[in-house]
């Protein structure tokens, strides 16, 4: 079964005052697509390894007989995992004499929006907003989320007497999620019905050298919000967001000290639904009474 209007909707926001080269501007749009594919593949592996797992395993015996006493036969998992490219990492230099300001300045910001839940950028932050009411015997997978691109001048760059620093951006969420699962019975209504919502906070530093992107590093956080599976007789779960939420922080050394560090901030939320299932951010299809986030600029601090 296909869901098409799960397909992805992307915009690009770029900051105030912000005018980037066409060099940097392409670039930017390979970090975003590697990250795309990354997200499209998780999604997909995720997918097939339940549906792998669903065809491998045994029937329920009846009430009265004893199990098959053998475990699930899950060999060819393998198979359907996607692996992501992984890039390359040059050689770390020591800093040089540079003013010590170290501040992250905002640059652009994606929004994705998908399966239904919409994501716009307004003048108190990036609001998630909609509701998806689902009744199909697939598993679909989706996300919104807003992935927010900083840069660090090389003339910007603190000095380090470690050659190392710390980067750890700030972020806030507010609102309400609600998940619910329809009527579910082992025996008289025993078709799946789950509702999953994980927020996945993520924070990877980049720097651009010849053309090429070399990774400083990378830490994701992913929070279960809503884990309902199969719930007698209805599931639900209304989940408040109300305040800080730290991205995870990273240490990292420089692989050129004359160009810039480049910064990726992604807070998303992944959704699970099968059988009967919804996911609310907001009642109505428009911002109103919405989940808002907010990240802001930030220093790298040397350590």
């Amino acid at each position: 079964m296909t869901d098409t209007s799960t397909d992805p909707v992307r915009t690009i926001i770029t900051a105030p005052g912000v005018e980037l080269e066409d060099n940097t501007a392409s670039a930017l749009d390979d970090l975003r697509d590697r990250q795309e594919a990354r997200l499209v593949a998780q999604q997909r592996t995720e997918t097939a390894v339940r549906r792998a797992v669903q065809a491998a395993t045994p029937p329920a015996p009846p009430a009265d007989q004893p199990g098959p006493g053998h475990a699930v036969d899950v060999s060819g998992l393998p198979d359907v995992i996607e692996w992501p490219d992984l890039l390359d990492v040059g050689d770390f230099q020591s800093p040089t004499d540079a003013p010590p300001s170290g501040e992250f300045r905002p640059v652009q910001t994606e929004l994705r929006r998908e399966g239904g839940l919409g994501a716009e950028n307004l003048s108190d932050g990036t609001h998630f907003f909609g509701k998806r009411q689902y009744n199909g015997d697939a598993l679909i997978r989706f996300s919104v989320g807003a992935t927010s691109h900083f840069v660090l001048s090389a003339a910007n760059i603190p000095d380090s007497a470690t050659a190392r620093y710390r980067s750890a951006p700030p972020a806030d969420a507010h609102g309400q999620i609600f998940g619910l699962t329809g009527n579910y019975h082992p025996i008289f209504a025993s078709d799946d019905k789950w509702c999953h919502c994980f927020r996945v906070v993520r924070h990877g530093l980049w720097q651009l050298v010849n053309g090429q992107w070399r990774s400083l590093g990378e830490s994701q956080r992913s929070d279960t919000l809503i884990h309902l599976e199969n719930v007698v007789q209805v599931g639900t779960k209304n989940v408040p967001l109300a305040g800080f939420m730290p991205m995870p922080v990273l240490e990292f050394g420089l692989i050129d000290r004359n160009l810039p560090i480049w910064a990726q901030v992604e807070i998303r939320f992944d959704i699970d639904l099968e059988g009967d299932a919804l996911i609310m951010f907001s009642p109505e299809a428009n911002p109103a009474h919405s989940v808002v986030v907010r990240t802001f600029g930030w220093w790298a601090r040397p350590v």
